[in-house]
This record gives structure tokens, sequence and C-alpha cells, in this order.
């Protein structure tokens, strides 16, 4: 089986993996992520959290009813590509 290169979904670094599954590059993301996804379960209807490698957007308080694919899509816009390209690209 070929090593397989991908980045991490919590921290955005680089890692090489032989399991094709794996997401994170570590078991300290790992945990972080399963740590996180467990404090926004609470709150999932009013919250809308992305991940940009190390940098994190947390909305919370939000209106049930409102539209949070285009809430995603606006914060994409208004920080822009280059920013988010940048903040994927920090090491942990």
């Amino acid at each position: 089986m070929p090593l397989i290169y991908k980045f991490c979904e919590t921290c955005g670094a680089r890692y090489g993996t032989f399991r094709s599954q794996r997401k994170h590059c570590s078991n300290a993301c790992r945990q972080r992520a399963y740590r996180e996804s467990q404090a926004t379960t609470v709150h999932d209807e009013t919250t809308l959290t992305l991940q940009f490698g190390r940098v994190t957007v947390k909305l919370v308080d939000l209106d049930p009813a409102s539209d949070k694919e285009s809430l995603r899509r606006t914060i994409i816009e208004v920080l822009g590509p280059e920013l988010i390209e940048q903040a994927t690209a920090l090491k942990p």
C-alpha cells in the first residue's frame, strides 16, 4: 500500500499515512477534534464553527432559522482566499 499525503482536518498540517481513512496528523489532533465536536453538539442549531487550519471561526447564538450554508459562504468570501490559505498553512 503506497504512502498517501494528506492535510490534517484539525490543524492543517501535511502528513503521510498508509491509511486512506485517516483524517488527523496525530492522536492529539484527533482528540481535539472529538472534544470540539462534543462541545458544539449542545448548541448545534445555534452554532456555526468553521475550521481553517489552526484558525477557528465560531458563531454562536444564531437564529435557528438562519441558513448556515449561506453564512459559511459569506464568511469565506469576507475573509478572502489569501487569508484562508495562510491560516491553513500555519504549523501546529
